[in-house]
């Protein structure tokens, strides 16, 4: 089971990859997520309610609040990194850093433990992330350097608040149903994001935007609660650390969109990369 949960999470990394890309190459960043946001709500509301009724316990609402928090903080650092730096270095800090955080706090607070295995897979998922950002194998300390740009920081920024919310996640689906915490975590990410949406300058070129966009942003609402969806189940039969670890490999799919979709070059790091991510799955899979 943890294997096929492992396999679904990989799929929503492409989605991922791919939407993300949309929303750097829309002029209102913040416009397309908040939209995306309200898009979700509207179309997972009726599949959420109708399927198991809505409930929370007291137990639920540090677990949300935390989530809302790290969510609202996530999407406005990552719109800052995007509305500053390039794709191809915001998007591996902001989805490359999570899985080191989480397996940390997962070993030394929580006293969680993996596999030999285990271990081994998620170094070489780490490793493989970090060497799709190098536009060559000599500029290995480049993406250290980056973080001297307020860009990268708002990228690493995002890395933690993404774990955050992931190990949040975690403690939440054992709590209550997946569907319905999927639907709260949604709602606490539009609760957290509106205010600062409607008093910020981004809303002035919201109704242009939604014009222009308005497709991506359906489709991105759409299979952004979908593939969360899948993300929380993965969270009830396989270990976090994994399943941070496998979400991370957005950032080698979206250098392979890069290649095949805007003829960007390969390159030695990125095929080493693919082959140490192909190693570190493999890991996974059979020791772990």
């Amino acid at each position: 089971m943890a294997l096929i949960a492992l396999s679904a999470v990989l799929a929503t990394a492409f989605v991922h990859a791919f939407w993300n890309l949309l929303v750097k190459q829309s002029d209102n960043k913040a416009a397309f997520l908040y939209f995306s946001v309200i898009i979700s709500i509207v179309v997972f509301l009726p599949v959420a309610v109708l399927s198991t009724p809505p409930w929370v316990i007291p137990d639920l609402l540090p677990v949300l609040a935390v989530t809302g928090i790290a969510e609202t903080i996530y999407m406005i650092a990552l719109t800052k990194a995007y509305e500053r730096g390039d794709l191809s270095m915001v998007y591996p800090l902001a989805r490359g850093s999570p899985p080191l955080f989480v397996t940390l706090w997962s070993v030394l607070v929580t006293g969680d433990q993996l596999p030999p295995g285990g271990y081994v897979g998620i170094a070489l998922i780490v490793a493989a992330i970090y060497l799709t950002t190098l536009p060559s194998l000599s500029d290995w300390w480049k993406p250290i350097k980056s973080l001297e740009q307020v860009s990268s920081r708002y990228a690493l920024l995002s890395g933690v608040c993404i774990a955050a919310y992931t190990l949040a996640d975690r403690q939440g689906v054992r709590l209550i149903d997946p569907k319905i915490y999927n639907l709260y975590v949604y709602l606490v990410m539009a609760l957290g994001f509106t205010p600062y949406f409607l008093l910020s300058r981004y809303r002035l070129t919201a109704r242009p935007t939604w014009d222009a966009n308005w497709v991506g942003i359906i489709g991105t609402g759409i299979v952004s609660i979908t593939s969360y969806m899948i993300i929380l189940w993965a969270l009830t039969v396989a270990p976090v650390s994994y399943v941070s670890a496998i979400r991370g490999t957005g950032v080698i799919i979206g250098a392979f969109y890069g290649w095949r979709l805007r003829n960007e070059r390969l390159g030695a790091p990125r095929a080493l990369g693919a082959a140490l991510f192909a190693l570190g799955v493999a890991s996974l899979a059979l020791g772990g």
